[in-house]
C-alpha cells in the first residue's frame, strides 16, 4: 500500500526493494503517513505523479532475493516437504506467467510503474540506496539520517545485503546461462525500461 505523507509525498512500496526500510527511514524524517483517507489521496497523487518517490532493484537479484525469503521461511513448514532448487523455481514462475506468480517478489516492476520515469518526483535504484536516498532528502529538504542507520541495511560500497544475496553484484553466483534467460524472458519489460544488465 502506498504512503501519502505530510509534505504531499507519496512512497509507492515494490516487494523486495527496501519498502519497508525506506518506509521506516521516510516515517523518521516526515512522521507517520496520513492514513485517513488513504485510497482516495493515493488515487489523486496517481494522476499528479510529480508526488511519488520510486525505488527499482536489478531484476535479477531481485527475484533471487524474493526466493530466498521465501525458502527461509518455507523451510520452517517441514510438512509441506523440501523447497526446489532455483532452477526448478523459475521455470515453474515462467510455466504459470508472470500474472499469477503467487507472491508480490515475482511480479514486474514495470507492472507497479506505467508511468514515465521523468514525471516521477523522484526514481531511485536499490543498488545506490544511501546516495539516492540522500539525495531524495536533499530534494525534499530534509535532513538524511545518520550514515550508521543506512549501513545497518545495506553498506555504502554495496558489499553486503540483509536478505542474503550478497550486495548488488553477488546475486551472478546464483545463476547458469539458462536462469539468467529465464529472467530475461519474464523481466524484459523491466530490463529495458530501467536499464539493467545482469
Amino acid at each position: 500500500m502506498s504512503n501519502t505523507y505530510s509534505n504531499g509525498k507519496v512512497l509507492l512500496p515494490i516487494h523486495k526493494n527496501a519498502s519497508t526500510w525506506l518506509r521506516n527511514m521516510l516515517n523518521q524524517i516526515l512522521g507517520e503517513p496520513d492514513r485517513q483517507n488513504a485510497k482516495e489521496r493515493w488515487k489523486a497523487s496517481y494522476y499528479n505523479t510529480q508526488t511519488v518517490i520510486v525505488f527499482v532493484r536489478n531484476p535479477w537479484d531481485r527475484v533471487l532475493s524474493g526466493y530466498l525469503y521465501t525458502k527461509k521461511h518455507w523451510s520452517q513448514e517441514k510438512e509441506y516437504g523440501p523447497f526446489p532448487d532455483y532452477s526448478i523455481y523459475l521455470q515453474e514462475i515462467e510455466k504459470m506467467g508472470i500474472g499469477k506468480a503467487p507472491w508480490q517478489s515475482f511480479q514486474r516492476q514495470y507492472d507497479y510503474i506505467d508511468m514515465p520515469i521523468a514525471d516521477l518526483f523522484f526514481f531511485g535504484h536499490y543498488e545506490n540506496l544511501y546516495d539516492d536516498f540522500t539525495r531524495l532528502c536533499e530534494k525534499m529538504e530534509v535532513k538524511p539520517p545518520d550514515s550508521k542507520i543506512f549501513q545497518y541495511y545495506h553498506n555504502r560500497n554495496g558489499n553486503t545485503s540483509r536478505d542474503g544475496t550478497g550486495g548488488p553484484t553477488g546475486y551472478r553466483d546464483y545463476y547458469t546461462d539458462e536462469t539468467k534467460k529465464i529472467i530475461e524472458r519474464i523481466y524484459q519489460k523491466d530490463i529495458e525500461k530501467f536499464e539493467y544488465s545482469f
